[in-house]
């Protein structure tokens, strides 16, 4: 049989849910759209010194995201998630033009030739309250480029793979 709790504790226990939970109707208006769409490589990997390097471009997001301003792209980071090795052969991720990201690459027929020659690791951004008037309950959000490669066994670019990702921050 179950019991309902009334009274001023009933009251309590309701106000208390609402406010850590927000009021159910909309009170995460950062999430709403994506921050980027259609999310491609420029031209393949490039030669550059020490290495390669891939450029990313984007046409402008959607509805929230689409109000995100050059700053926001410009916080990109490699994620955390990205294992040591692999940080260890991208020393650098940054804004470089408009709606454009290069991602800077070591030498990597080392790491294709044991790894099958694919490549996968995540570019986070970071939250969106900062960078527009928007809000939500709980920690920071981050949104995520996941990005996987895959080369030839010459290991040239095969085919490029961009997806964008959400991960909520803790209420």
């Amino acid at each position: 049989m179950c019991r309902f709790i009334s009274g001023k504790y009933g009251l309590m226990l309701v106000a208390l849910a609402m406010l850590a939970c927000g009021d159910g109707q909309s009170s995460d208006t950062c999430t709403i759209g994506e921050n980027m769409t259609n999310p491609r490589l420029v031209a393949g990997l490039e030669p550059a010194p020490g290495g390669s390097v891939m450029r990313i471009t984007w046409d402008p997001g959607t509805r929230q995201g689409a109000e995100l301003p050059s700053d926001y792209f410009a916080a990109v980071q490699l994620s955390s998630e990205t294992t040591t090795e692999l940080q260890g052969l991208i020393p650098s991720v940054s804004l470089t033009g408009e709606r454009e990201i290069s991602v800077r690459f070591r030498n990597l027929g080392p790491y294709l030739s044991t790894h099958d020659n694919t490549l996968d690791f995540s570019l986070a951004f970071p939250d969106r309250r900062d960078f527009i008037s928007c809000r939500h309950a709980g920690m920071d959000d981050a949104y995520l480029l996941k990005v996987h490669l895959e080369f030839n066994e010459q290991q040239q670019l095969k085919h490029a793979e961009l997806a964008e990702d959400l991960t909520l921050g803790d209420i």
